[in-house]
């Protein structure tokens, strides 16, 4: 599905800014703002045009190996149980429903629910085994043959942003769901390109919109949600709202202290990333020169890694070894850098751990001490040559 004429989604707006164009855009993708509702959004709106591809990339094309949705699944599930009565439910549907991670562990916290979900990679659903439990509608959401069924709850977890209209996406969640039913949705949040540090893409090809907080809750009040909570992780939004018939619903209204992320700072984030991907090289070559002497072990082996490898020169054969907890049950290795569990530690004596990661950070600390008896010193990416 292709939309050919440029307006904006929420606000049918013509009138939008050319904002930033990604480099390494595999799709031709140039990313706009709504001069009106301030909505960031790509084009052209292209959805299931790719070819699928299973890699690693931290520039804007898409490594489809599909396993983001397992990291924040904890996360997910204690927002929901916190503000959702899910043991006095009946029926789940979950939208962009992935590999199921979602839907088989509220399956097995709460037993008595039906279970739904949306999924249209039939090639990411033959790749796990199936809970006959679950029913899946093997489609995209706009195509599914839901005839005579609503649900207390609606679970989406990092899919609005892929879709071609997210209004048409609220609309539907607001037909398929019973009076008082639940929503939870879950998008990355634009106040990620604020950070001083950012060296991945953050409009990849993928994504055709971009939420602040303002923008997912307009599209909320206007499909007539109440909006119960707005969480805020380290690089995503999160909503949970309820189904309301009634009229004249005060919208909830975004605090002022929230960030804006506007024509500027995406203009400024174009800027900031360059020169951080410049700085690479510095960096590498003070991991070469810790290598020489000491031994080290790389963890995270997602896009920050992927930067690492594509823009420095860091002699990675010199390491002990490059771990990564998930995404090694998915791949062997990245750029022909082999993946390993974290039980490498056990294996190796190491004097060094550089970590690849900015939101799991102290989690990588907490574990890799639990591996080792050793002092050891680690190394965040970004803070190499600080001392």
């Amino acid at each position: 599905m292709t939309l050919e004429n440029k307006i904006c989604d929420y606000c049918s707006s013509e009138e939008l800014i050319l904002a930033y164009e990604p480099k390494t855009t595999e799709r031709d993708l140039k990313v706009y703002i709504c001069n009106e509702c301030e909505l960031i959004q790509s084009w052209p709106r292209l959805s299931g045009v790719y070819k699928r591809k299973v890699n690693v990339t931290g520039d804007a094309g898409w490594g489809r190996i599909r396993y983001g949705k397992r990291l924040n699944l904890d996360y997910s599930l204690k927002h929901i149980e916190d503000y959702i009565p899910v043991d006095k439910l009946n029926s789940i549907l979950d939208i962009g429903a992935n590999r199921l991670y979602f839907l088989k562990e509220i399956g097995r916290r709460y037993q008595n629910l039906k279970l739904y979900g949306i999924e249209n990679d039939l090639i990411t659903l033959a790749e796990e085994e199936l809970n006959e439990n679950i029913t899946i509608f093997k489609s995209k959401y706009e195509e599914a043959s839901i005839k005579n069924l609503t649900f207390d709850f609606i679970h989406s977890s990092h899919t609005a942003e892929h879709v071609v209209s997210p209004k048409h996406l609220f609309e539907k969640t607001y037909e398929w769901l019973s009076e008082g039913g639940y929503l939870y949705f879950e998008v990355p949040d634009t106040k990620i390109i604020l950070d001083n540090d950012i060296i991945y893409e953050y409009f990849i090809d993928n994504h055709l919109f971009h939420f602040s907080e303002k923008s997912l809750l307009n599209y909320l009040n206007s499909a007539n949600f109440k909006t119960l909570k707005v969480i805020r992780g380290f690089n995503y939004l999160a909503v949970i709202a309820m189904k309301t018939s009634e009229k004249d619903l005060k919208p909830l209204n975004v605090p002022e202290s929230e960030p804006k992320v506007g024509l500027k700072e995406v203009q400024n984030y174009s800027v900031n990333r360059k020169e951080n991907l410049e700085n690479i090289s510095r960096s590498s070559e003070i991991i070469n020169s810790i290598m020489k002497n000491q031994k080290v072990v790389f963890w995270g082996g997602a896009r920050i890694f992927d930067v690492f490898y594509r823009y420095g020169k860091v002699n990675w054969n010199s390491s002990l070894g490059l771990i990564d907890k998930h995404l090694v049950d998915y791949v062997e290795d990245v750029n022909g850098v082999k993946l390993h569990k974290p039980e490498l530690l056990k294996e190796v004596e190491v004097d060094v751990i550089v970590i690849f990661s900015d939101e799991y950070f102290d989690e990588i600390v907490k574990e890799a001490k639990a591996l080792i008896k050793k002092p050891v010193n680690f190394l965040k990416y970004n803070k190499i040559g600080m001392d």
